[in-house]
């Protein structure tokens, strides 16, 4: 049989095909080889650029001899004979552990992202060169306090001591100084050698540290979305309308009605996702808790607290211990900055949370051309050569027509050199309130002329204050160091070993003659002015004392109403859910005995849902039962009547309660909000849907007037079908399995690289997770999901708890670690204790350091 192919062809085909095979098989083995060697060799690089943590050094600008002892966690204690000394070796350890991350927060903060990373950067940039971090932090460099500034520069020459290091080729750089070639480290393979990166990069200036300042300030609370989200709900709801969506208004769901005719589809404007900027690194929440010593075993104060950030490798917070002259202090800190935001000295303990009120307002402002009558003063579509030689813009100023200021800021977009570089040229005009912003909001929407005004932007030194705190020996000295405290405001929660506990609001507040309403107000009318800060000295002071409420002292949720209820504030969204489980929580310990460290310390773990049972009962009483609730439906509602609140990674009532929140959104509100400017609301910071849903459900459930948001009918069938959605969202996410419809397979925490959840961001280390977690957001282990993917947004990832009986009473927890760089022991040595609850001890005192120190590292001066 032949196959009607010549015979020689016929013979030839196996041996082909065998040679294909063969070279398919040498190939794929070289490829994988290949493939191999790339890991070797980027793990050889990362492990070649670990710091060196034990032996001897000769550094430049070292005035004495010092020591960098490492625990077994790699918390590093510095141990200097000078203050100057000691602020150096914190500035080294920060750049040995996390000099990319380091270098990464100052080229955001600098408005230089786009330099390194391209058109990624741009929207980033756009917005910091808008706000003015570079200018505002040369303002602030003129006006340091000759400690800060001494600080500074000893903080600095410790940073550049490092980068000396890693530029003369001693050790590697970190993977991440090149994020657009990932292979840039290995010796060889590099389009762009890391050391040639790093050149481009600036030695450390106090400059620098004050321009990452401004970008923590504004990540702990600023938000210009705020004011422009809830005037577009007033446009769209009415006034009336849009009330219960304004911060302590969801109780007013239940009367007032929404417009009959709210803004349809017909007249809803097309709205683009604002572009994400990386200023939201920096974002930082937190709360504290202290006891007096008459409730402790040792009878002296224990101070707890907790810092939430977004869940990143390497953490946004960095653990350090640092003793010279009379320094002796240890914490947490965020790598280019000495800051201790939480953590103690011999005599006190601190812990700074932000303050629950706006930093930010919006001023509509009316503008004009010079030698125009008339007009709002937007530009129409010119070129940018013609634009500039039109006539400038004038604004009311409340008497006047006055110039617009405008500067000019030249944003480099990408390498010099590159084929894609390119020189963005940005113009930003300002008031006398502050920039306008209406070119960085990028929503598609035209609106009136917006200024910012924004406290961290007011004159003097940002962090005298806080230096200030860590030298405290006692109540009175902490107070008059927070009186410098020149940044956007703060609670500052203390307790000393004296015995003293209080609370001491710090910051720039401003005096207001009219309130904002948190939306955007007429620039042209003076009485919305800031017309000064509030003196540092009327500022609120809560000491517990032997009152009614004297056994404990809770900020968070604190609003502080009584006491600031001289000065005209603009509060901002936080739920007391939590405040009020930490009371209880509190009670509890106490009333059963003499607390300890440990037992304080467990507390931070509690990771109840904090959900009301009243909303729970209420949304069943609504659900009602068979023919009108569904088969699926009535499953979901057994779920939540056996449900103990407790968000537990095997709970099978939490994962049901939070898809039927989200469920009960899209049944209630997106219909009459829309979708787009819903989800703009609820990623307001603070914004709790929970709250929401169970104002419109409480209110239907007992008042049981009709219409509106909370008519009883509509209610009833919105619950209805949320308890049927849920069922199929179950059954989608998590499968038929009812074993598996557990809280902690569909929320967890990933640990990604820090700053990839934002488009080009720098991505050399490795995502940590996902893991599942417990807890949610308004438990006491907090842990912020987003509604939608159920990943954590924002975690606790800093725990601390102090006992002051003795400098050796702290226990603390950092997730991930303290290492920013892949496959260091402490990369993620720290995940696992974080979601177990395990604090471990920081040891501060000469004699136990002495024998917990794992290595010892000298640094000698150069001379």
């Amino acid at each position: 049989m032949t196959d009607g192919r010549p015979e020689g062809r016929r013979r030839w085909l196996p041996g082909r095909v065998g040679l294909a095979i063969g070279l398919i098989l040498l190939l794929a083995t070289g490829a994988g080889a290949y493939g191999l060697s790339l890991r070797m060799a980027r793990e050889r690089a990362a492990r070649d650029a670990f710091p060196m943590v034990a032996g001897q050094l000769r550094v430049e600008g070292l005035t004495g001899r010092l020591a960098i002892d490492r625990d077994a966690r790699g918390i590093p204690h510095i141990l200097a004979l000078s203050e100057s000394d000691a602020w150096f070796g914190l500035g080294f350890a920060h750049a040995q552990d996390r000099l990319g991350q380091m270098l990464w927060l100052r080229r955001v903060a600098q408005g230089r992202s786009a330099e390194a990373i391209g058109e990624a950067g741009l929207a980033s940039d756009r917005l910091v060169r808008t706000l003015g971090f570079p200018k505002l932090a040369a303002a602030a460099l003129d006006a340091l306090r000759p400690e800060t500034e001494s600080a500074l520069v000893a903080y600095a020459a410790g940073v550049n001591g490092r980068m000396s290091r890693v530029r003369s080729g001693r050790v590697a750089a970190p993977l991440v100084l090149s994020p657009d070639d990932p292979w840039a480290a290995i010796p060889g393979r590099s389009r762009t050698p890391v050391t040639e990166v790093l050149s481009e990069e600036e030695p450390w200036r106090p400059i620098d540290t004050l321009a990452v300042g401004m970008l923590i300030a504004w990540g702990a609370g600023a938000s210009h979305d705020r004011a422009v989200v809830l005037s577009d709900l007033i446009e769209r709801l009415g006034s009336m309308g849009a009330r219960p969506f304004f911060p302590g208004g969801e109780q007013e769901l239940g009367l007032a009605i929404p417009l009959d005719d709210p803004a349809g589809p017909e007249r809803e404007r097309e709205v683009r996702e604002p572009t994400r900027t990386f200023l939201s690194l920096a974002s930082m929440r937190g709360s504290a808790w202290a006891l007096p010593g008459r409730s402790t075993v040792s009878g002296a104060p224990i101070l707890a607290a907790e810092l939430s950030v977004r869940p990143s490798a390497p953490s946004l917070l960095y653990e350090a211990h640092l003793r010279g002259g009379d320094l002796d202090a240890a914490g947490v800190t965020v790598p280019g900055s000495p800051v201790l935001w939480a953590g103690r000295n011999p005599e006190m303990s601190w812990a700074a949370v932000p303050l629950p009120v706006a930093t930010v307002d919006l001023f509509k402002e009316s503008l004009r051309r010079a030698g125009t009558p008339t007009g709002d003063g937007t530009p129409g579509p010119v070129s940018a050569a013609a634009e500039e030689s039109r006539p400038g813009m004038l604004y009311q100023n409340g008497s006047r027509w006055v110039p617009v200021d405008e500067r000019y800021e030249e944003i480099a977009v990408g390498r010099e050199g590159s084929p894609d570089h390119r020189v963005e040229r940005l113009r930003v005009r300002e008031t006398r309130h502050g920039p306008l912003i209406n070119p960085v909001l990028d929503d598609g929407i035209r609106r009136a002329p917006l200024s910012l005004a924004w406290t961290g932007a007011r004159p003097g030194d940002p962090i005298a204050g806080m230096l200030g705190v860590i030298r405290a020996t006692d109540v009175d000295s902490l107070r008059d160091a927070l009186t410098r405290h020149q940044s956007p405001p703060v609670e500052v929660v203390y307790a000393a070993r004296s015995g003293g506990v209080g609370l001491q609001v710090a910051g720039w507040l401003p005096q207001r003659t009219l309130p904002s309403g948190l939306s955007p107000v007429p620039g042209r009318l003076r009485a919305f002015d800031w017309r000064a800060r509030v003196e540092a000295e009327a500022l609120p002071h809560v000491e517990l004392g032997g009152g009614e409420n004297s056994d404990w002292l809770v900020v968070s949720g604190t609003r502080l109403e009584e006491e600031l209820s001289g000065i005209q504030m603009e509060w901002v969204w936080r739920s007391e859910a939590r405040a009020r489980r930490i009371r209880s929580l509190l009670g509890q310990l106490v009333e059963a005995g003499p607390v300890d460290l440990r037992g304080a310390s467990a507390l931070q773990g509690d990771v109840a849902a904090n959900a009301d049972p009243q909303l729970v009962a209420a949304l069943l009483r609504l659900a009602g039962s068979p023919p009108e609730l569904s088969p699926e439906g009535e499953e979901v509602a057994l779920l939540l009547r056996s449900w103990d609140g407790i968000a537990s990674e095997d709970s099978r009532g939490t994962v049901a309660f939070q898809l039927l929140i989200g469920h009960l959104l899209e049944e209630m509100l997106v219909p009459t909000i829309g979708p787009e400017l819903m989800d703009r609301y609820l990623a307001l910071p603070g914004v709790e849907p929970t709250t929401l849903i169970q104002s419109i459900v409480l209110a239907a459930a007992q008042s049981g007037r009709r219409g509106g948001w909370t008519d009883p009918d509509a209610v009833s069938r919105a619950v209805r079908e949320g308890l049927r959605r849920t069922w199929m969202s179950l059954s989608y996410r998590l499968g038929h399995n009812r074993e598996r419809w557990t809280w902690g397979r569909l929320h967890g925490v990933e640990f990604a690289a820090f700053g990839a959840s934002e488009a080009g961001a720098p991505q050399a280390s490795p995502a940590l997770g996902p893991f599942p977690l417990p807890g949610q957001g308004q438990s006491i282990a907090r842990a912020v999901p987003d509604r939608r993917s159920f990943e954590t947004l924002r975690a606790a990832s800093y725990r601390m708890a102090v006992d002051l009986a003795s400098p050796d009473r702290m226990l603390t927890t950092l997730a991930p670690g303290q290492s920013e760089h892949p496959g260091h022991a402490h990369f993620d040595d720290g995940v696992l204790p974080w979601r177990e609850g395990r604090p471990a001890l920081v040891v501060t005192s000469r004699f136990l350091l002495e024998e917990a120190s794992v290595e010892r590292l000298v640094l000698e001066p150069a001379q």
